[in-house]
């Protein structure tokens, strides 16, 4: 036993004395410290030099990897202020993308960080005008520009907008009509597990009657492979503030987006029961979200009515 303790001892200081021979005697007094803000961001044009802080135990320098980058000193000791600047994000006088750049700050043991230097700038350099379906395909964070898409429903957040190729839901809170023909500018998103617009730029080029395709019926298409695309759908089902519930069992929930003011007010309509027209944006977390066009009152639904006011 006691030759077995005597074993662990040994062990144990050759744990605690490897530290010592492995090192040098300041790397063991004096850790290094290298520290700096992770980015900066800039405006396109104009902008005016940021600084950023180097706080470092030791001597350091910094390397940039873009030409539009300047920082100054490029080189120094312990903490110090440097300022960083940027040339304008224009080509031949045309606003550029958005772009980025790179600072690599090292010190002289080695240890090194980086802040990412951000500016602003078009978001739409470079972009072609695509159809609906073509902006369905982008990644999350592309930019996209539809030549024009009518509006054929609205919701307070935003609208769907449909072209030749398909739909999609926009999200846009300005003031719009239903029956706008419209040149959209945005953002690929993921919006009620389909995809959808953040609009930045919407232009107005006429208006018409909308005319809808004939619906499906919604549940009888709840299968998760078509909750990709946008479809006109119809339902009849009882109204519970914006959910709709059914006398059989359904596989999903499925929840009615908010009008605009002048659409179809919900409220009205709660607890009834309703037939239901509507675009269907798409399938996440077990719930589909539909963008109303039409609801027909069917009258009260006393299974709700008394099941909302049992005491």
């Amino acid at each position: 036993m006691k030759l077995f303790k005597n074993i662990l001892r040994l062990c144990a200081a050759a744990v605690i004395a490897l530290p010592v021979f492995g090192c040098g005697q300041d790397e063991l007094v004096k850790p290094s410290a290298l520290l700096s803000e992770s980015s900066l961001t800039f405006e396109a044009i104009g902008s005016e030099p940021q600084q950023l802080t180097i706080a470092s135990d030791d001597s350091w320098f910094v390397d940039v990897d873009a030409d539009w980058i300047t920082v100054d000193p490029t080189s120094g000791t312990n903490t110090v202020k440097v300022n960083v600047s940027v040339e304008d994000n224009v080509i031949n006088g045309i606003l550029n993308a958005p772009r980025e750049g790179t600072l690599t700050i090292a010190n002289s043991r080695g240890y090194s960080i980086r802040s990412v230097i951000y500016q602003k700038g078009d978001n739409y350099f470079g972009v072609s005008e695509m159809p609906i379906s073509a902006v369905r395909e982008l990644q999350d964070g592309e930019y996209a520009k539809v030549a024009e898409a009518q509006i054929v429903a609205l919701t307070s957040d935003g609208f769907v907008a449909t072209d030749e190729s398909g739909s999609i839901y926009v999200s846009y809170k300005e003031d719009i009509a239903l029956g706008d023909k419209v040149f959209i500018a945005g953002e690929k998103v993921t919006l009620y597990g389909g995809a959808a617009l953040v609009a930045g730029e919407i232009t107005v080029k006429s208006n018409s009657e909308v005319k809808h395709p004939e619906p499906v019926d919604l549940l009888s298409n709840l299968d998760p492979s078509k909750a990709g695309s946008v479809n006109y759908v119809s339902v009849d089902a009882g109204l519970l503030g914006h959910d709709l519930k059914f006398e059989q069992s359904v596989p999903v929930a499925i929840t009615l987006l908010d009008t605009r003011e002048g659409g179809v007010d919900l409220d009205a309509i709660n607890m009834h029961n309703i037939s239901v027209k509507a675009y269907f944006l798409g399938l996440a977390d077990g719930t589909v979200t539909l963008a109303v066009t039409d609801v027909q009152d069917n009258g009260i639904n006393d299974n709700l009515k008394a099941y909302f006011y049992d005491d």
